[in-house]
Order: C-alpha cells, then structure tokens, then sequence
C-alpha cells in the first residue's frame, strides 16, 4: 500500500511532465515532421487574385516563417538528417539504459540484499518508458517488428533489437525483464489489490488464461501473416494508459477492460495474452539457460506457493516445483522461504 501511495504521488507530477514527452522522447519524429510539414503546407496556399501583392505578401510570410531553418542550411545539413541523427542517439541511449538494468536486475535478485531494489527498478521504468516515453518503443511492437521482418517487411532495426536483445539476456539471467522493468507489468500490479481478491488464482483459472494466452500468441500470428500490418499498437490498451489518446475507441475499452481485470487478477494481461513474456519463458527450456529449482532443503511448507502471485509455483504429490515459463523472477518466493530451499541453476544438457 505505501508503494502504491508513493508512486501515485509521484505521478501526479510526471503526467503533467509526460503531456510533452512525445516531443521529448526521441523514439520517433512524427511530432516535428508534422509541424514542419502544416507549416510548409500552411504558407504554400497561394490566395488567386489580380494584381502580383497578394503573391508578394505570402512570399514574404513564407520567408519569414521559414526563416527558423535556415542554420539548417547553413550547416549543410537538412533538418530531416539532423532530427534522424537525434532519435537514433536517443534511441540506443535507451536500449543500452535498458539492457544495463536487465542485467543488474539479474545480479541484484539473487542476492536477499539487494532483492529489494526491485520496487526502485519497477517505479523508475514505470515512470521512464511509459510516460516519459509515452511507451514507445514498446516490446510487443518490437516483437511483431520481427515476425514482419521475417516476412520481408521494412520495419525498425531498433525495434527488433529491443525484442531480439532481451533474448540472450534472458538466457543468461532469467525473465527479470518482466519481474523488474516491464512498466506494463508494473502498471497491472500497481491496480491490483493485493489479499482482497483471490479469484482466478487456482490450477484450473491458470489453465484456462494460459491457454487463452496460447490462442491469443496464434492469433497475433496469423493477423500479421494475413494483414503484414502492425495493428495492435492501434488498440493497445497500455498506449491508451500511458500517453490518454487512442486511434480507435476499442483502445480506451480494452484499457478499462486492463484496468478492472488487474484489480481482481495480478498481472492478468502477462498470463492470459502478452506474447513477450510467452517467448521469453520459452528460453529456460534452452539447455544451460538460468533457471529457478528446489533443492533438499525444502520441508513442503507452502510459504513460496503462497508468495507466488503468478501462481508459476505448484504442488504434486507432495513435492513442490516451479514453472520456469510463467515465473518472472520477483524474488517473492526466495525472499520468503526461510529455509534456503530455492537457487538458481543452469538448465541440464540432454
């Protein structure tokens, strides 16, 4: 409840900075194409009337409003290389800002010390990539970037290391993308209410979101294939969220679906339909990928189970194990087992 009150209070300041952060941003230059180009279309309307005054006042208007990007030209180099070169400054600035925390995220969780610089890293990127980035670049786009560019689409290079970057890393480290940066998480765990809710959160609910989750992963699939098209960044409910403006008013819907779901189910967009969180769990199941186990130690006391909001962690015939797909590495379960009976180890050639 105080994280929740603390980051409420801080995004009372951050949405008034975040109006801007389109502008701000880096991730792309729509914002400054589009002004230059109503002004330049604004100022080359030419009135048709006798006489040459008419002509020789909007001249003038169009020299003078123009006249801003003549040092431009003086440099010699246009706005539109000088604006590229910015965005792709700004863009690996982020992807190096990003990779670096996935990397300290991996350290830091193994560690009961440092377990806690968890909260730090989720309101920081919370606070970073979604609103001061208007979540842009966003890591499904960056995904379905690949999967076009698979298909022999010309989309973003930047936008498909975002995704393929997270790979190796995560391989290496284990899913602490999703436990520790992914501000889509965080804003679905910080509308949850925790201990109030319990519904959806058997083996049974699991089952059926994670097979909606499968049926979504197709789904997506198949609409890129037919259509070649990035269409869910469109509809996507956590755009809406982050910068309050939708193409289509499905987005706003499927936002209020996101919100009142997140409320009674934690993380319900990551278990029952996020395709990243799907493909990186995939990872663990690489030989020699970090994984989270149980070793001897453990008694069966279901204290990790019961921290396990995810619900990656299950019982049969008395023995407890961990789905390492579904775990996104919070440290929850480690922080609270007081018998040191979780570690982590490298996934077993066969």
């Amino acid at each position: 409840m105080k994280i929740r009150v603390l980051i409420i209070s801080i995004l009372t300041t951050i949405i008034l900075l975040s109006i801007d952060s389109q502008a701000q941003c880096g991730s792309c230059n729509k914002c400054d194409e589009n002004a230059y180009r109503l002004n330049k279309k604004k100022n080359n309307i030419l009135v048709q009337v006798d006489g040459s005054e008419q002509e020789k006042l909007s001249v003038q208007k169009k020299s003078d409003d123009f006249e801003e990007f003549t040092d431009f030209k003086d440099d010699g180099q246009s706005y539109e290389t000088k604006s590229q070169s910015k965005i792709l400054n700004s863009q690996l600035n982020t992807l190096l800002l990003v990779f670096i925390a996935v990397i300290l995220a991996g350290i830091f969780v193994r560690f009961k010390s440092t377990r806690h610089f968890r909260v730090l890293f989720m309101i920081g990127f919370f606070i970073y990539l979604g609103f001061y980035l208007g979540a842009c670049p966003c890591p499904i786009s960056a995904y379905q970037n690949v999967i076009l560019a698979g298909m022999g689409q010309d989309v973003s290079l930047f936008s498909m290391l975002y995704f393929l970057g997270l790979i190796p890393l995560t391989f290496i480290f284990g899913k602490v993308w999703c436990g520790w940066i992914c501000h889509l998480g965080t804003l679905q765990e910080l509308l949850h209410i925790q201990r109030k809710f319990n519904i959806l959160k058997g083996p049974k609910s699991q089952k059926i979101m994670r097979a909606i989750r499968w049926i979504l992963f197709f789904g997506l699939i198949v609409q890129l294939a037919v259509n070649q098209t990035n269409w869910f960044c469109k509809v996507d409910p956590f755009l809406v969220a982050f910068n309050f403006i939708s193409v289509y008013s499905i987005g706003w819907h499927l936002l209020g679906l996101l919100i009142i779901s997140s409320i009674f189910i934690h993380r319900p967009f990551c278990q029952a339909a996020c395709p990243i969180g799907l493909v990186l769990g995939w990872v663990s199941k690489i030989p020699g990928a970090s994984t989270l186990n149980f070793n001897d130690k453990c008694t069966h006391c279901n204290t990790c189970m019961d921290n396990c909001k995810i619900g990656a962690i299950s019982k049969d015939n008395g023995n407890h194990s961990i789905n390492n797909i579904e775990c996104n590495l919070c440290g929850e379960c480690l922080s609270s087992c007081t018998n040191d009976a979780l570690f982590f180890k490298r996934k077993n050639y066969k």
